[in-house]
């Protein structure tokens, strides 16, 4: 259904790692004092996006505010989707989404079913593919 809102994910907040040169404000921290008390009171409304690195471990696309309330609630995990995007694609949608709030999200959405990232599971079926033909040619 294309109006049914994707299912976060529950991803803990120690394996989620700022993506490389986004230099984030640095807010001083009673400055998210109302943040803070809406999640503890309502939960965070809006979950963060993240993309998946190979180690196990996420960079945070958006959601820089969100995850610093969340830190300073005390929260050990945050709601988040994950999309299997590369690292350019990630930093242009932070470009994208700062002029267009309602820019299209790259990437495939990751099922939380799924163990592993749909790309890391392709590119190991393409590289099989070259090499199967090649035993058969002989």
């Amino acid at each position: 259904m294309p109006n049914e809102k994707p299912i976060p994910q529950q991803i803990p907040i120690e394996k989620i790692h700022d993506l490389p040169g986004v230099t984030d404000f640095k807010l001083p921290e009673k400055s998210y004092g109302t943040l803070v008390s809406s999640i503890l009171v309502n939960g965070l409304r809006e979950p963060v996006i993240l993309r998946p690195l190979e180690n196990g471990e996420y960079q945070l696309v958006h959601g820089y505010r969100r995850r610093k309330a969340a830190e300073l609630a005390k929260l050990k995990t945050l709601d988040a989707l994950v999309y299997d995007m590369t690292e350019k694609e990630a930093k242009d949608y932070r470009l994208a989404v700062a002029a267009n709030p309602d820019a299209p999200i790259p990437g495939k959405l990751i099922d939380p079913d799924t163990k592993a990232p749909p790309k890391v599971e392709k590119a190991t079926e393409k590289k099989a593919a070259p090499a199967e033909k090649k035993a058969e040619a002989k």
